[in-house]
Formats: C-alpha cells, sequence, structure tokens
C-alpha cells in the first residue's frame, strides 16, 4: 500500500469514527452565538442602568487584567511600562481632581492623553504594517 492510499484510508477511518458530529458541532457554534448575543444585551443594560458601576468595574478591569497576565507570564518589561504608564496616569488623575484647578492642569490632561493617543496609533500602524510585509512575504528582505 502506498503512502497516499495509506491516508486515504486513514482519513476515511476518521469520517466513520466522527460521523454524526457535524449536527453537534453547529450545536455548538448556535450556543456560543446565543450566548454572545445575551451577554451583549447583559452589558448594554448594566451599562444604561447602573453607568457608574459599569464604569468602575471596566476601568478596574482594564487596569488588573493587564497585571494579572505580566506576573503570570513573567513579562517583565511589560510590567515596567504598565507601572511607568499607571503612575503617570495617576498624577495626571490626582492633578485633574484638585480644588481648585491648576491653570495648567487642563493643558497637561490634554497633552498626556494625546500622546497616548499618537502612540498607540503609531503602534497599530506599524503592526499592521508588520503583518502586510509578512503576508507580502517582504520579512524574507530583511531575514
Amino acid at each position: 500500500m502506498t503512502h497516499r492510499e495509506n491516508w486515504k484510508l486513514q482519513h476515511e477511518r476518521l469520517h466513520l469514527k466522527h460521523r454524526g458530529h457535524e449536527a453537534m458541532h453547529a450545536e455548538m457554534v448556535m450556543i456560543l452565538i446565543a450566548t454572545l448575543v445575551v451577554a451583549q444585551i447583559l452589558l448594554v443594560q448594566w451599562k444604561q442602568r447602573h453607568h457608574r458601576s459599569y464604569n468602575l468595574v471596566t476601568l478596574v478591569q482594564m487596569w488588573v487584567v493587564p497585571l494579572y497576565f505580566t506576573l503570570k507570564l513573567y513579562w517583565w518589561r511589560f510590567l515596567s511600562m504598565w507601572g511607568v504608564f499607571s503612575v503617570i496616569t495617576s498624577y495626571v488623575i490626582f492633578r485633574a481632581t484638585r480644588k481648585p484647578l491648576s491653570c495648567r492642569t487642563p493643558r497637561m490632561v490634554y497633552k498626556w492623553f494625546l500622546l497616548i493617543y499618537k502612540l498607540s496609533y503609531a503602534v497599530g500602524v506599524l503592526g499592521y504594517l508588520a503583518i502586510m510585509f509578512t503576508m507580502f512575504g517582504f520579512n524574507v528582505f530583511f531575514r
């Protein structure tokens, strides 16, 4: 028996063994889609009815989830950048919540978040270009 015939025979055995699973897979996909729709509806309702708690929970999770994964996966460079970002943002928020507000504070807040926006945009564009260059094979030129 040739390699190709052996592979065909094993492939047929696999199909015979898993016959009838298509319905189960379709059911699993439908459950996933229904769960996503229901979860989205619940999130929208939570945001509409309890705006402050929704904002607080999402803010805390956006701050804690990266901390959890960096500690679990030992990403020390990311953790240090996360720490620097957290300290600077905490200082900006501290300055913005003082009464009376300093005349330089609005400019500082705007500059900080504009810098974060520009950096995020640049990283996104660079990541997109890296993916596109890799898909088109330009990474071969750079080894």
